[in-house]
């Protein structure tokens, strides 16, 4: 796979099929990017009409081109591309780019052409890019592969893209901005190479440190996940996935069905492979500048220093509800600043050293800061307009000892501190306009550090001391799966969750209000009845659910609104009955849930459980397997979680216990 794709990117040959002399079409743009810029290796223009495009011979055909061509770059109408697949193949050529649109988006026609194309490309050792894409740049090489009228500026940073809308806007703010890249990859419709393909090419690339994606659609789930999970472990993979307003994976049968979208799969594939995930495009580079600064934090406490009040309210706000934290300094710190700073200063967090402040004042209390254990990064807000002022607090803390510590900057304004901006940009100093952005990098780069230290721990391939009955719950399955209804009931859902040491309140059908007196006097008041209907999973809906009962007159009362209830006498006698259980007195109630992704497979969740699980939606999700560390996580992503932990005078839950019990659940799930 790799030498195909090292002579996709790194060619020495290139055939432009379809060239052009025409000004503003896609064969004229090809030849006049390859032909004008920094590319050192031949070119060959292909065109049945000419035998001169751009002064260069043009060959009519592929198969009188001469030999070692590395890749060609077709450009010509969709219905000739099948063909011109099978030339290249024949020709020897291993490397094609599809730049022609007219498949997957001109309905069946162009399906049928795309299938063909990959039916052609198999028969040939050969790698396909597209169709339906911009090209590629390689800046390394100066090559510009694409039609985008934009080269890109040198940098380490590959940008993959599906959309060629979005890499031409990107390609045009990155030149003002002064971010570079080391390639540019437009995808297309991927009837060939996917992401998966270009992580693994990239991820050993020398000229590249970083990656990022900008993704539509994902057709290997798998070898994605495979793929990022190894390649993030050294180069940070970022992700800024559109689409998150597709129709939700629907489940009637269970709260995660209803509240899993195809959206939560991804954030959990992201998630486990050790991805940055962001909402837009300015966070996506944002993120890959402060990675490429260096940007590293361990931990989620974020010093601010300013001079400004409302900066700083809108830094915490934006802090705290994001899980970070503003740290408490020591008694060392505040004696250390206390003869500096203006008598007036905030004395508290975070650290107002007010509008008059001088450089040196601010440049001690951001070393304060940095040498402070609990201190895991420090934000520097500036607001001024004085210029003198701006680049000379840059130039100190430009040089100050960070302790291996992030070291953020706000330099708020423009004409007044771009000078700033500029020596802090030279320091590798990651800087921005707004607070909140700087926050919201700090947050998501430690949080990339913390998937990445998941990634390396050790999942078992089966815990000691759980031994599941998997015989038995297959014949459990393989019985219910003969009859003609495929929905468990509540006591064939325990029974299996019983040989997975999963704890359940076991119960028992009862048939009638004799049964139920019976079996309430065995197992001791107080106890619940709940109807089992088939086809109606949620009881509470339709007041099929009779709890704590405390004695016999409460349940013959309770049995007999049952079953004198119009939805359940309606129903036929042989799909409805009712089961009785022990009352269970709970603190809390917690759901721990399946369901099945279209891309990813079985999705893990875990959340706020009871009949209110759907209007707080208080849940997270993981794909399996897992181990103690990944169900940590699951639940700490929870607001419950901290009410599960000692919370005033209520003592904590065993939380050891329900991580165990979440990971028999995964292997129930895998199995």
């Amino acid at each position: 796979m790799r030498r195909y794709l090292q002579r996709l990117f790194y060619p020495r040959k290139i055939a432009v099929i379809g060239a052009s002399d025409r000004p503003g079409s896609v064969g004229f743009l090809l030849m006049h990017n390859l032909l004008n810029s920094d590319f050192k290796g031949e070119v060959y223009p292909v065109n049945i009409k000419h035998t001169s495009i751009a002064g260069l011979k043009s060959y009519r055909r592929v198969s009188l081109l001469p030999s070692g061509i590395d890749l060609a770059i077709i450009a010509t109408p969709a219905a000739s591309v099948p063909d011109l697949i099978t030339e290249c193949g024949e020709t020897g050529i291993e490397a094609v780019v599809i730049i022609s649109a007219g498949f997957k988006d001109a309905g069946k026609m162009g399906v049928e052409l795309k299938a063909e194309i990959h039916r052609n490309a198999l028969s040939y050792p050969m790698r396909i890019l597209g169709p339906h894409c911009l090209g590629f740049i390689n800046t390394s090489l100066g090559l510009n592969a694409s039609f985008a009228k934009h080269h890109a500026l040198k940098g380490n940073v590959a940008f993959i893209s599906q959309s060629g809308a979005i890499s031409l806007s990107i390609l045009d703010w990155s030149v003002s901005q002064n971010v570079g890249f080391s390639h540019v990859v437009s995808t297309g419709s991927m009837v060939d190479i996917g992401f998966h393909d270009l992580i693994d090419f990239f991820g050993s690339d020398p000229h590249t440190t970083c990656i990022l994606i900008y993704m539509e659609s994902l057709q290997n789930p798998r070898a994605f996940i495979s793929a990022a999970r190894d390649v993030a472990r050294t180069k940070p993979i970022i992700v800024l996935k559109a689409g998150k307003s597709l129709e939700s994976a629907q489940d009637t049968y269970s709260h995660t069905g209803s509240m899993a979208g195809n959206d939560d799969a991804f954030s959990a594939a992201f998630r486990r492979s050790g991805i940055i995930r962001v909402d837009s495009i300015a966070q996506l580079f944002h993120c890959a500048q402060a990675l490429s600064m260096g940007l590293k934090p361990r931990g989620k406490n974020l010093a601010i220093v300013t001079n400004a009040g409302g900066p700083r309210i809108l830094a915490v706000d934006y802090l705290v509800l994001q899980g970070g934290q503003i740290p408490e300094l020591s008694e060392q710190a505040w004696s250390k600043l206390n003869p500096v700073l203006s008598f007036s200063w905030s004395h508290r967090k975070p650290h107002d050293v007010l509008e008059d402040a001088t450089s040196n004042q601010y440049l001690e209390a951001v070393d304060a800061c940095l040498q402070e254990k609990n201190v895991d990064g420090v934000l520097v807000i500036l607001i001024t307009q004085d210029e003198k002022l701006s680049t000379d607090l840059a130039e100190k803390i430009s040089g100050i000892k960070r302790k291996g510590k992030p070291l953020l900057a706000c330099w708020m304004g423009e004409k007044s501190v771009e000078a700033g901006r500029a020596i802090l940009e030279k320091a590798r100093i990651p800087n921005y306009r707004f607070p909140e952005r700087a926050v919201d990098v700090f947050l998501k780069l430690h949080s990339y550090y913390k998937h990445i230290e998941l990634l390396y721990s050790f999942t078992p391939a089966i815990p000691q001391h759980f031994a599941p009955e998997k015989e038995k719950v297959s014949r459990l399955i393989q019985s219910k799966a003969r009859e003609e209804s495929r929905v468990l009931n509540d006591l064939e859902s325990k029974e299996i969750l019983a040989c997975y040491a999963i704890p359940v309140n076991r119960g028992e059908i009862v048939h009638s209000l004799a049964d139920a007196l019976e079996h309430a006097e065995t197992i001791g008041f107080p106890v619940v009845l709940k109807w089992q209907i088939e086809g109606m999973p949620h009881k509470t809906d339709f007041d099929g659910v009779q709890l704590d009962l405390k004695n016999a007159e409460e349940l013959t009362r309770a049995y007999h609104h049952i079953v004198d209830s119009k939805r359940y006498s309606a129903t036929e006698p042989g799909l409805r009955s009712i089961l009785l259980e022990k009352y269970i007195q709970y603190r809390h109630e917690v759901l721990i849930g399946v369901t099945s992704d279209p891309n990813f497979g079985p999705l893990l969740s875990f959340g706020m459980g009871g009949i209110y699980a759907e209007v707080f939606r208080d849940i997270s999700f993981e794909l399996p397997p897992l181990n103690m560390a990944l169900a940590a996580r699951m639940i700490d992503q929870t607001r419950i979680s901290q009410l599960l932990r000692r919370y005033r005078n209520i003592p904590a839950i065993d939380l050891e216990d329900l991580q165990f019990n979440l990971i028999k659940m995964a292997y129930l799930v895998m199995d």
